[in-house]
């Protein structure tokens, strides 16, 4: 499979950022899709139609106020989002969740080109407690396989 999830040693692969507490727990995903990067970014950038877009079945409902995203998952979680940004030169976009479980959260998500016809997403999360860790990898593992699916199939 051409999903591979990174722990806490991925830390070292984006630098720390401003304002961020010490000690944050760092999970990386990193999948290859057999779908173009413009394809592939297109469908990551529309960040508001995830359900439909990115991870349809896993996600079931997004709503939107202002930047923030209401996010409903299939198994009835229910997230809070807020984008920080979606840049369209780097193919990358970044996020925070609040008023869930974490009491930091900060994720990124960043399209490459991997050879002519595919892509590389790396999917970063930054948190706090690291007691989430198992919760969290566990999701970001299954919504990459998703994202990966879909996009191939499209």
């Amino acid at each position: 499979m051409a999903l591979k999830l990174l722990g806490l040693a991925a830390a070292a692969m984006v630098p720390i950022l401003s304002g961020e507490p010490a000690n944050v727990a760092v999970v990386t995903t990193e999948t290859v899709v057999d779908a173009t990067p413009e394809k592939v970014w297109d469908a990551v950038r529309d960040v508001y139609a995830v359900d439909v877009r990115l991870v349809p079945g896993m996600v079931t409902k997004v709503e939107r106020t202002g930047n923030v995203r209401t996010i409903t998952f299939a198994n009835g979680f229910v997230v809070k989002e807020r984008i920080v940004s979606v840049d369209d030169r780097t193919r990358r976009i970044t996020y925070s969740a609040f008023g869930g479980k974490a009491t930091y959260h900060v994720a990124t998500m960043q399209v490459f080109p991997e050879g002519r016809s595919r892509s590389r997403v790396i999917w970063q999360t930054r948190f706090l407690p690291a007691e989430l860790e198992q919760f969290i990898a566990q999701n970001m593992q299954a919504g990459a396989q998703v994202m990966k699916d879909h996009l191939e199939k499209r």
